[in-house]
């Protein structure tokens, strides 16, 4: 739920509008070509760039000359006001500094007027210092980023080199700038946050509001006391060396792009809404600066707006308006809370669930361990069985190991006896081998001599005597 503000309100005092549902243009070549094509000229000679001090504005057009330097193929260095400048191009950043307000380029021209080769200014918003204006000569290029401007160095000069084209800030790729995921985004977002909350704002305030106030509260705005939620150009005030001006511009253009509408009178929260196609009411400064650079480079841009005079919000309405956020906040608030106890009334269902599936699982469990317990009674039982028997299987073994102790004993006995008859055995053996040897000898003897003669002989007497006596017997053989 939001609300937004009467369209009076957004359109009071526009003195040129455009379609808010037509997007920025996809190519700025026009606002871009006329000093594009002028720093061709430097690609071989490195240059001297003098960036201006000032405010994040400053950073947003120092980041988009990096950037123009870039794509042109120019070398720089930076230079300060003590820096040798003596035959060398030297370049000041552009912006709003020659004026009566400011006095920076007035001193840069001043110091390095006569001493350097080529001096060129920036697109600039110039007005007053005709004296220094005079002074100038044709080693000076001014680019003027509105016609009055431009006008106004011709009356004073007519000889010098002037000439008309845009702001730089619109050399910037703000779309593809903000989508980039490097070291800048990363410190950018860090920043970012830090600094809108000193402000008592946030990211989300300018996402969820209708319009966001970036009004500024210095001399040059024409209110004494003007509403504004955040002077984005002074809060984001981090440099303008390359490393810092990228994250302050980086911060600048994330802060317009948060917002669905934009009311300001900064120059370059007003061109940094064009970039991005935020719609914007752009309103004037104390010496319309705005107005001359709006009607010289904006007027033809989708969702851009010119209010002449500033929007006399007052303290009520703008009390109002703050109550309506606060209440939308509130009503945030409480929708976050509905939201979080929906979701935690779903996470105590899905407890609950998830503690019936538990406890169904924990029964089951339960009734598994019981029957387990059941099989391990079973199991026990049968193990006390199992000992018994062992135990008696153990008083069996012990029996048997003694009865075969007892075997061993009598085999052992029964080994003795046996090798004793067994030597016995042999004794005889080799006694009646010997003795059968000693037969055979003899036999051998007989033999030898029933064989002889000798015997024969005697055998013959033997018979004879036989005879003799009267025992007639035949000897054999």
């Amino acid at each position: 739920m939001s609300t937004r503000l009467p369209s009076s309100a957004l359109s009071a005092g526009a003195e040129s509008t455009c379609p808010v549902d037509a997007g920025p243009p996809d190519d700025w070549h026009s606002h871009r070509a006329e000093v594009a094509l002028f720093l061709q000229q430097f690609r071989a000679t490195p240059i001297l760039y003098l960036p201006n001090p000032g405010n994040g504005g400053d950073s947003l057009i120092a980041a988009a000359t990096y950037e123009a330097f870039g794509r042109a193929g120019v070398r720089f260095e930076l230079a300060s006001l003590d820096t040798d400048v003596a035959g060398r191009v030297v370049v000041l950043a552009g912006g709003g500094n020659l004026v009566p307000f400011y006095s920076d380029t007035r001193r840069a021209l001043d110091a390095f007027l006569g001493r350097a080769a080529r001096i060129v200014l920036l697109p600039h918003t110039i007005r007053g210092h005709e004296p220094l204006l005079e002074r100038l000569d044709q080693t000076c290029t001014l680019f003027a980023r509105d016609r009055a401007s431009f006008d106004h160095v011709k009356a004073v000069n007519p000889s010098v080199d002037v000439r008309l084209a845009h702001d730089m800030a619109f050399h910037l790729d703000a779309h593809a700038y903000l989508r980039q995921t490097s070291e800048v985004e990363r410190q950018g977002s860090v920043i970012l946050e830090m600094k809108l909350s000193a402000c008592g704002i946030s990211a989300q305030d300018i996402e969820r509001w209708p319009s966001v106030d970036l009004m500024r509260q210095d001399i040059e705005s024409t209110q004494v006391d003007a509403a504004s939620d955040a002077d984005i150009s002074d809060l984001f005030m981090l440099g303008v060396n390359p490393g810092e001006a990228h994250v302050a511009a980086w911060c600048f253009l994330r802060a317009i792009s948060l917002a669905r509408h934009v009311n300001t009178d900064r120059l370059h929260v007003g061109i940094g809404a064009a970039l991005l196609g935020v719609p914007c009411t752009l309103r004037d400064n104390v010496y319309g600066k705005n107005s001359a650079v709006f009607n010289h480079s904006m007027s033809g841009l989708p969702g851009m707006r010119l209010a002449q005079s500033h929007s006399h919000e007052s303290a009520r309405a703008r009390a109002q308006r703050q109550e309506i956020g606060a209440l939308h906040s509130r009503i945030d608030d409480l929708q976050a809370e509905c939201a979080l106890l929906n979701c935690d009334f779903l996470k105590a269902q899905q407890m609950n669930a998830h503690a019936e599936s538990e406890l169904e699982a924990q029964t089951a469990l339960y009734e598994a361990l019981e029957k387990r317990c059941r099989l391990l009674g079973q199991s026990n039982a049968n193990l006390h069985g199992l000992l018994l028997a062992q135990d008696a299987l153990r008083h069996q073994l012990c029996e048997l190991r003694g009865r075969n102790e007892a075997l061993e004993t009598d085999l052992r006995d029964g080994s003795a006896a046996v090798h004793e008859l067994q030597e016995r055995h042999m004794a005889e053996m080799q006694m009646l081998r010997r003795e059968s040897m000693a037969g055979k000898v003899a036999a051998a003897r007989l033999n030898g001599i029933f064989a002889s003669r000798t015997w024969r002989l005697l055998a013959l007497v033997r018979c004879a005597g036989r005879w003799l006596a009267g025992k007639p017997q035949c000897a054999r053989g």
